[in-house]
């Protein structure tokens, strides 16, 4: 910013230009300075210092600034070291590395590494002292990027097979505010079903409807689901309903009905938020439905 500043300044002042040019150059040069200004200024970041137990306990938060960064140094319970950092340097491009030991000088003490790339967490190793090389759980992280905020997490994977992932929708999206999250996918490994949301958007902050479903083994047709749909009253997003089904064996719906009006006070979003009557219908796929209406 100070080599463009100082570009216009000389542009300004030595090269022949118009009037006009000139008074358009100095607005620009004016608005890089307030830039400038921003990014210099100082700001106050409050950190927690002390933890206080109401039997009486307190640990002590000591921390370090470095460059804009916030960062943990150590955790103490009076003069005893419960948690020491190490920290690597701050590289905007490149990769860094962050320790901490976890109940320092004692038998049962071992470290945890964070390892950094282009300011993204990239894994988290859990291991013995000294040895990270042997990592006793490692956990990795993934990126995508994305046009709003330049990179978004989208998965997470450890050792033990499991696995996180998050889609996010893309197509049809021009100049989006913020990522909207398409199909959210748990896969906890071990022989466990895996867990699946999916989430339908309307414009670019709201959720309108979402689909969890629980997915069994291949070639299985009887994974449960939940469908939850949301709504607008008075301005106000409510549950509209919820549907729980069982395929083959059982489905539950739950529709909600909420006042149509309240008093314009303090509490209006809070009365309109609240259902006045809850209809439970149960149906057994096999059998007539019954409906329960709950109070």
């Amino acid at each position: 910013m100070e080599a463009i500043i100082a570009n216009l300044t000389q542009w300004i002042d030595k090269e022949k230009i118009t009037r006009d040019q000139i008074t358009n150059l100095k607005k620009q040069r004016d608005t890089w300075k307030a830039e400038l200004a921003d990014i210099d200024r100082e700001s106050l970041v409050l950190v927690t210092s002390t933890i206080r137990s109401p039997h009486g306990g307190e640990l002590n938060l000591a921390w370090q600034g470095v460059d804009g960064h916030i960062r943990l140094d150590s955790i103490k319970d009076g003069s005893t070291v419960l948690l020491r950092a190490n920290h690597g340097s701050i590289v905007a491009q490149g990769s860094s590395q962050s320790t901490f030991t976890v109940w320092p000088d004692t038998p049962e003490g071992y470290e945890v590494t964070l390892d950094i790339r282009n300011c993204l967490l990239e894994s988290i190793k859990r291991h013995r002292i000294g040895q990270i090389q042997t990592p006793e759980r490692h956990v990795r992280f993934n990126y995508d990027y994305d046009l709003a905020l330049d990179r978004v997490l989208t998965g997470i994977a450890e050792e033990d097979g499991s696995l996180e992932v998050v889609h996010y929708k893309s197509k049809g999206v021009r100049n989006p505010v913020a990522p909207r999250v398409q199909m959210h996918t748990l896969v906890p490994g071990a022989g466990q079903p895996c867990i699946a949301h999916y989430y339908k958007w309307a414009g670019e902050y709201v959720v309108e409807k979402s689909l969890k479903q629980q997915l069994g083994s291949i070639g299985e047709d009887t994974w449960p689901f939940v469908i939850t749909t949301w709504t607008f009253n008075g301005g106000v997003r409510v549950v509209d309903s919820i549907i729980e089904e069982q395929p083959g064996d059982s489905r539950r719906i739950t529709r909600f009905t909420y006042p149509a009006t309240a008093p314009a006070n303090n509490y209006k979003h809070l009365i309109l938020s609240r259902p006045v009557k809850i209809e439970v219908t149960t149906e057994s796929l096999t059998t007539a439905s019954t409906v329960e209406q709950l109070p």
